[in-house]
């Protein structure tokens, strides 16, 4: 079996996050580069969310997601998704742990058969693996386009 779907996936996930690729736009990855600590914490007057918190939010449901591939109870609490940034290293730890996510999450993604595109997550209330893979790469696309606009109120 070729796995062309899975392949085709996986190579997708990867695609919006790394900084050279993107898919018709800046990956996630080329968008939070560059960024610092101060510049992740800053929020925009009205209270909307911050580039850290963004980010946070964002390796938790890569989190999310690798723990349903596990069949492993999934939702933390509330203030776990959208953790604040407030220091520099606050901010590298939150970059480092993105990184780590995404690299087992494609990683795991490769595993997958093309068959295991069409099964649910155990536990119910979830589309079945084909869509959450693509959900998740259309969440990364997402919060990008967030992380950018927030850039450009920076004037980064």
């Amino acid at each position: 079996m070729s796995n062309a779907a899975v392949k085709l996936l996986a190579n997708h996930l990867q695609a919006v996050f790394d900084e050279d690729k993107g898919v018709f736009a800046d990956s996630l990855s080329k968008a939070i580069g560059g960024v610092s600590g101060a510049q992740a914490g800053w929020k925009p007057k009205g209270g909307e969310r911050t580039i850290g918190e963004v980010v946070n939010h964002v390796a938790y449901w890569k989190q999310v997601v690798l723990k349903q591939l596990d069949g492993k109870s999934t939702l933390a609490g509330p203030t776990e998704d959208w953790a604040p940034v407030k220091t520099e290293a606050q901010w590298k730890s939150a970059l480092s742990q993105l990184n780590a996510l995404q690299a087992e999450l494609v990683k795991r993604a490769q595993k997958l058969s093309d068959a295991d595109l069409g099964k649910k997550p155990e536990g119910g209330g979830w589309p079945a693996w084909g869509e959450v893979l693509l959900g998740t790469a259309s969440h990364d696309v997402y919060h990008t386009g967030q992380i950018i606009q927030l850039r450009q109120l920076q004037g980064i």
